[in-house]
């Protein structure tokens, strides 16, 4: 059987697995705790579809028709994501409070531009800032690495790639590419595990599994029916003990993320030549309905649960999310029927790539427009004398931030407060549970004639403890007893 990019069963319900995965873990069903892995076996899939397709059209046609390629991409993305970002921003007005909208419709904006994973990674980084964890946009986040892996794979392609008797110049610098990117991956997610998640370069190497999966020859007398056969079993085993043994937390990507990324390459290897369970059981019917719906579910679930959240104080019990994710299913579907799969294989647009490019920055402009405007709204909706009222009593001492050291930071930072020359001199020592006191202490000291010294760090407590494992930073936070010593 020779390989093609016609239609695979198999890879479509690879695609299902993938998204049942996602929407699992993030619906709470038992057992699923890893389930965000499968971004990652979205994240191969695509290296590999997209590969094949570069090779094919560069062995039939010599080149990349780069502009019909980016319209393809459009009519698959654009439009089912900028009517969920619009969908999510009206729903958002009426559910949201202004604090929450506000940090909605500035995400929003990054994803409509493509650059929300950006947007996260810099937010991550805010120990102030509004918890991401909620965000309705926060899913955005792996749309924004495809889309941004769209921009650049077709170049190296371009450059790299001569033929079918120069497979290895392509072969040798995708896998170039993706050891170093691995490497870097690991690295980086033991010391600023944020960037390793959200950065595209640092994802790189997923998508390059998939393409080399796809560019590397076969070997007949090795890769015979039963090779196929076992292949899948592995990869569907590595895969779903991913998502069953990792749990939100663990230091990710990084190398935990690889049995799930080489599980989908072996898969993919054995898409079209594996006849046996595994094959069989990914072409069935529920698969292959799920597998055509899984972009659109996957972008529909994620606003429909963080919304039905904001409903109530405490988080959504089992049932209420399955309804959720039930809605957001049915969401999809009419996604699917109504807008993806129309302007997908629109006769006006499929042959006319410029009218196609023109349609995606009007879609995006009108996403980013809306996005914008609902972030002015927001922030008047902040400023109004009713809503100052309710956030006073959170609002901080100005500039008191910068006297909290960072989580990188080793010296203290002293500040001072209330009158210089005090008569005594008050010290608030501590963490963030010492610093939401500041603007009590500091009419404290105003009123009684004291001096406020402030030596305060984030997420070190004062208590006298060796380095402890803290999550934010996926390892030991050792410059939290050096700044205690330094501080006492």
């Amino acid at each position: 059987m020779a390989r093609t990019l016609e239609f695979r069963p198999d890879v479509e319900g690879l695609r299902a697995i993938a998204v049942l995965l996602v929407v699992g873990f993030h619906g709470g069903i038992p057992g699923l705790s890893g389930g965000f892995i499968g971004v990652d076996v979205f994240f191969v899939i695509s290296g590999y579809l997209i590969s094949g397709l570069f090779v094919e059209e560069m062995k039939t046609k010599g080149s990349i028709d780069i502009l019909r390629f980016y319209a393809r991409r459009i009519r698959r993305l654009i439009p089912a994501a900028t009517l969920m970002i619009l969908t999510t921003l009206i729903f958002g007005a009426y559910l949201l409070s202004p604090v929450q909208y506000n940090e909605l419709s500035k995400s929003a904006l990054a994803a409509a531009v493509s650059a929300s994973n950006i947007w996260f990674l810099m937010n991550s980084a805010d120990y102030f800032g509004v918890d991401m964890s909620s965000n309705p946009m926060l899913h955005t986040w792996s749309l924004a690495v495809e889309e941004q892996f769209y921009i650049v794979w077709p170049l190296i392609f371009l450059l790299f790639f001569r033929g079918a008797s120069k497979h290895y110049r392509i072969i040798i610098t995708i896998l170039l590419l993706s050891l170093g990117s691995l490497v870097a991956c690991i690295i980086v997610t033991e010391t600023r595990q944020p960037w390793a998640f959200f950065g595209t370069p640092l994802r790189a190497w997923e998508f390059g599994v998939g393409a080399l999966v796809y560019i590397l020859p076969r070997h007949q007398r090795l890769e015979t029916d039963l090779w196929y056969r076992s292949i899948s079993w592995i990869g569907m085993a590595l895969v779903v003990l991913s998502g069953l043994l990792l749990v939100e937390g663990d230091a990710f990507p990084g190398a935990l993320a690889i049995p799930a990324v080489i599980g989908t390459g072996l898969m993919l290897r054995a898409s079209g030549f594996d006849s046996g369970t595994v094959g069989r059981f990914l072409s069935i019917g529920p698969m292959q309905f799920l597998g055509r719906l899984s972009y659109s579910w996957y972008l529909w679930h994620w606003p429909v649960l963080t919304l039905a959240d904001s409903l109530q104080p405490g988080p959504l019990a089992l049932g209420p999310s399955l309804i959720c994710l039930a809605i957001s299913l049915a969401l999809s579907a009419v996604t699917f029927v109504l807008v993806e799969d129309p302007i997908r294989r629109h006769r006006a647009l499929v042959p006319r790539s410029l009218a196609t490019i023109g349609l995606g920055a009007i879609l995006i402009s009108v996403g980013a427009g809306t996005s914008y405007g609902s972030y002015s709204w927001a922030k008047r909706t902040l400023d109004s004398p009713s809503q100052r009222e309710i956030t006073f009593a959170r609002q901080d001492v100005p500039g008191s931030r910068e006297c909290v050291a960072k989580y990188a930071d080793t010296e203290p930072i002293v500040c001072e407060f209330g009158p210089s020359t005090g008569r005594e001199t008050l010290v608030l020592f501590g963490d963030s549970h010492a610093h939401q006191w500041l603007p009590a202490f500091q009419r404290l000291a105003s009123e009684n004639d004291l001096k406020l010294l402030t030596f305060l760090k984030s997420a070190c407590p004062t208590a006298m403890t060796p380095a402890f494992y803290y999550p934010a930073l996926k390892r030991a936070y050792h410059e939290c007893v050096t700044w205690r010593d330094r501080a006492l």
